[in-house]
């Protein structure tokens, strides 16, 4: 009997033992699987929030980075529907170069950029200057080859002073079914051919005249389609679902100004 007792007891405590070694395995599997979890967790929230930046950089986005002090934020001072790019013309957005804080002495600046798609170029004007105040405007202008066939198109604009480096990444909007609207005028490409089912943006660059914002209508001649009134880097979009040819007019602040065609095929 007291044999079976003894045995019984064995029994509980190998088994018990079994158990804690059990959780202890569970505990370390479970430690070892919340580390790569935790990792997926925050690379899938850096790229929610990579995602979410972008939407913010197609309006209006700035970033900033220092040295020694001297503290530099780049951003584009406009609201665009979207930071645009097409192989058919050079596309000019005005951005701006802030000082953040108020340095002793003055603050020379030199702009450089980069691309990360082959094709893709981007300038700025001027590239270098002195700030007389705290906050400078540039001309960031993109031209795309066209052979690019990359939708995102990323580049970085780089401040570079004697206390260090500013940087600024952007993401632009490949279209190649896009219509500009000419500062001076006109529309570019004044043909475009599409496929049926494709859409068309219409993007306004025509800014103010003597003060006045000049606004624009796009109206397809057939009557099928038409804009809203569009201000300044404004967009619209048409979807053509039938082949034919699609002549267009473009009205500038009421006067009959331009005029295109889309083929669809």
């Amino acid at each position: 009997m007291t044999n079976l007792v003894k045995k019984r007891s064995t029994l509980v405590i190998v088994a018990i033992g079994i158990l804690v070694l059990f959780g202890a395995v569970l505990i370390q599997i479970g430690g070892r699987t919340s580390s790569p979890v935790g990792s997926s967790i925050t690379s899938s929230s850096a790229t929610s929030s990579s995602a979410s930046t972008s939407l913010t950089q197609q309006k209006s986005t700035s970033s900033s980075s220092s040295r020694g002090g001297v503290y530099i934020i780049i951003g584009f001072s406009e609201v665009y529907s979207s930071l645009f790019a097409t192989p058919s013309v050079t596309l000019n957005y005005t951005a701006t170069v802030s000082l953040l804080d108020t340095p002793a002495g003055p603050v020379n600046v030199t702009l450089s950029t980069t691309s990360a798609v082959p094709g893709v170029t981007l300038t700025v004007s001027p590239k270098e200057f002195t700030f007389s105040g705290t906050q400078e405007t540039v001309s960031v202008g993109i031209s795309v080859a066209p052979t690019v066939n990359s939708t995102n198109l990323p580049v970085k604009i780089v401040a570079s002073t004697a206390n260090g480096n500013a940087s600024s990444a952007f993401d632009f909007v490949l279209d190649t079914d896009l219509v500009v609207v000419l500062p001076f005028g006109g529309v570019t490409p004044p043909t475009l051919h599409v496929s049926v089912g494709q859409e068309v943006t219409w993007l306004n660059l025509m800014g103010n005249q003597a003060g006045d914002p000049v606004v624009a209508n796009v109206a397809l001649v057939d009557g099928s389609a038409a804009s809203p009134t569009m201000f300044l880097n404004d967009v619209w979009s048409h979807a053509f679902d039938k082949p034919g040819t699609y002549p267009y007019q473009v009205t500038l602040t009421g006067t009959p100004t331009a005029s295109g065609v889309v083929i669809v095929g």
